[in-house]
């Protein structure tokens, strides 16, 4: 879907969110160059420099993403988004499936805006059928 939307070239900073160990995005995207890998586990960062030989990016979990406004031509985040909830070390002191909710929902509002800022077009796949979004920023409104 990324390439049919958005149609990557080797020139294009893609910026590829959760993406463990870059397999998936390997798959799609045939060039190495300007793809960036990130996630929030060194171990399959690891295996993605060693197998497909992309640069990486340790992300922390705020959700709040380490670049300059409009860096990458393109964000792609595949079934990554829907697992932003909150921090695994705070997680004893929910209350209540109400409270995580709205915890939860407000650190994917955080990540959503982060991809919007950061991407000049970008792709967000979930299997959750409500949150999918693809954009364009010149198409947005």
């Amino acid at each position: 879907m990324l390439c049919t939307y958005l149609r990557p070239t080797e020139d294009d900073r893609i910026l590829d969110l959760g993406s463990g160990d870059g397999s998936f995005i390997a798959s799609i995207v045939p060039f190495r160059k300007n793809v960036l890998i990130a996630d929030i586990d060194e171990n399959v960062l690891s295996r993605a420099r060693a197998r497909y030989g992309f640069e990486t990016v340790l992300l922390d979990s705020s959700g709040v993403l380490p670049f300059e406004d409009d860096y990458f031509d393109i964000v792609h985040c595949n079934s990554v988004i829907e697992h932003v909830t909150i921090d695994k070390e705070h997680a004893w002191a929910i209350q209540s499936q109400e409270q995580f909710e709205r915890v939860a929902f407000a650190r994917q509002r955080t990540f959503a805006g982060e991809i919007r800022r950061v991407g000049k077009s970008y792709f967000v796949q979930t299997p959750n059928r409500n949150f999918g979004h693809g954009s364009n920023k010149s198409n947005s409104g």
